[in-house]
């Protein structure tokens, strides 16, 4: 079968878990004998960059090109909201994406398409899908249609930033008429995929609100199981925690620095892997608390190292997740998970069972959970 996965970043290109997801997907498609396309994005280099060019990575059929725009998605961080707000709106209504999207229909036929972000890559992507199917059901001459399937990581479709942060919830920025203008223009390009899988109820129940994908049939995919670790588990001293994500605002990477400065010297090492706009702060502030480590990018093979040595996951983020990879990757350690209690990390971590879940914010209740694991 040939299966056609559209994605806006594919390894090497990255920035979160989503990406590592996409890329196990694809390497489960491939042994299990299927013939893989890929169809992503990848920085400018030319107007030659414009076209999609394929490349055969690790046995999967890889079509990487720059989605015409003011910058490449993962540059976004270089550019202030004025200018990505005009990117926002071309990213959603290219005209770009949705000839490429109708270029690989017809060069690769596939059986089966399954989408994923598809912020930077375009909108109009799956747009592009749901009219070819539409019109292969109208016309008995073609062949069967291909079988859709669009999987949520985020909320992409219901803010243009894809983020909500906790207590902003009803900010004017998400319940304005600009945000609203934009998720109808959403709900219209993406229709009712067929089926629209997510790791989460609530990532699901988030775009339901809104009345997205009114016709689709849900299912939930969850590639963790709840465990009673807590019940043997035991932490060396000093604990050995681990923080892994982007070094970004609404991780909570500076709220955890500002946490650990009230926590006694000598009961504890962190271990801080990631890198983003706020790496150069994170390295000022962990000089005045030597106990902390910053150790920047690392694959997931160089965190599956730290893993062995690690007691505890800090997960202190300040905006709604939906199935954080890195909780999941932990849990599958058996290493319990400090988390804040957002969007659909409540559904993996359960309090005194795998880890213990937190006001998102709460410096205090943060403190005093910190304080209880290094005793």
């Amino acid at each position: 079968m040939r299966v056609l996965i559209i994605t806006n970043l594919y390894p090497p290109h990255g920035r979160g878990g989503a990406e590592v997801v996409v890329a196990q997907e694809a390497r489960e498609l491939r042994d299990a004998g299927h013939q893989v396309f890929v169809l992503t994005t990848k920085p400018f280099g030319g107007f030659s960059s414009l076209l999609p060019r394929e490349s055969i990575e690790d046995g999967i059929h890889v079509y990487r090109f720059f989605p015409l725009n003011i910058f490449w998605y993962r540059h976004d961080f270089k550019y202030p909201s004025s200018v990505r707000l005009v990117w926002h709106i071309i990213d959603t209504m290219s005209p770009h994406a949705w000839l490429v999207m109708r270029t690989i229909l017809k060069r690769i036929a596939p059986d089966e398409i399954r989408t994923h972000n598809l912020k930077g890559i375009g909108f109009t992507v799956a747009y592009a899908v749901r009219r070819a199917i539409a019109r292969r059901r109208a016309d008995a001459r073609l062949h069967t249609p291909p079988r859709w399937s669009h999987f949520l990581h985020d909320v992409q479709l219901v803010t243009p930033s894809g983020l909500l942060r906790y207590h902003d919830e009803h900010a004017w920025q998400h319940r304005g008429m600009p945000t609203r203008l934009y998720r109808a223009l959403c709900r219209y390009l993406f229709g009712s995929p067929p089926v629209v899988r997510a790791p989460s109820q609530w990532v699901w129940n988030a775009h339901r609100q809104y009345g997205f994908f009114p016709n689709s049939t849900f299912e939930l995919i969850r590639w963790y199981t709840h465990e009673h670790i807590l019940y043997s588990w035991q932490s060396k001293r000093p604990v050995r925690f681990l923080f892994v994500g982007q070094l970004a605002l609404h991780k909570g990477i500076l709220f955890l620095l500002d946490v650990l400065r009230e926590v006694p010297g000598g009961t504890c090492t962190v271990h801080i892997v990631g890198d983003g706009q706020l790496m150069e702060a994170t390295r000022i502030l962990a000089r005045e608390m030597p106990w902390i480590h910053v150790h920047g990018h690392m694959t997931l093979a160089g965190v599956k190292e730290l893993f062995r040595d690690t007691d505890v996951l800090l997960f202190p983020s300040l905006a709604h997740e939906n199935c954080p990879t890195i909780i999941a990757e932990a849990l599958r350690h058996k290493i319990p998970v400090l988390a804040s209690s957002v969007g659909g990390v409540p559904e993996m971590v359960q309090d005194d069972m795998n880890g213990w879940l937190v006001e998102a914010g709460n410096r205090r209740a943060w403190k005093e959970a910190i304080q209880r694991i290094v005793g």
